[in-house]
């Protein structure tokens, strides 16, 4: 009569289980990826939804924080400015968004010199879905010439009239 588990059986149950460990473990990161690109989504279009009641209350899209020039992209990324007000008097609509897995990239914006065209991003940032021109929340449309860099395909972005090729 034989009594427990050979080494071979042991050795066996032990490489089955940590594959589907493995299994799991991947599909988790994968899922928390996703739910961080959504969240950047959200945010996007909230940060839209701000900047729009801005020019419905002030008559100009707002101008750019961080005390750089209007035309610049600013934001909270080491590139941009690295401020938390990266659009100037947005605060009392929106508590503006941070990335939170980029401190070099992230949430960037700017404006034009009459604050008639505005650009929110975020940028560079997107980690499961690589955006072609013309796709919802892309940084180009198809009318814009050139291609999209890596960067580009990676980040979302919303635009007023007259800002889509920035």
């Amino acid at each position: 009569m034989r009594r427990g588990f050979t080494l071979v059986e042991l050795l066996v149950a032990v490489a089955i289980i940590a594959i589907l460990s493995s299994i799991v473990v991947g599909g988790l990161s994968d899922a928390r990826a996703d739910a961080r690109d959504k969240q950047r989504l959200a945010a996007v279009e909230q940060a839209r939804l701000s900047i729009e009641i801005y020019r419905e209350a002030y008559g100009q899209y707002p101008d750019v924080g961080c005390s750089r020039n209007t035309t610049q992209w600013t934001g909270h990324g080491s590139n941009y400015g690295t401020c938390e007000e990266y659009i100037d008097g947005l605060n009392n609509i929106l508590q503006l968004p941070t990335d939170p897995t980029d401190d070099t990239y992230g949430y960037i914006y700017r404006t034009n010199s009459d604050f008639s065209e505005y650009k929110f991003m975020a940028y560079n940032v997107v980690e499961t879905e690589t955006l072609a021109k013309g796709d919802d929340y892309a940084r180009y449309p198809n009318s814009c010439g050139g291609s999209m860099t890596s960067a580009d395909q990676a980040s979302y972005a919303v635009y007023s009239a007259g800002a889509e090729c920035w």
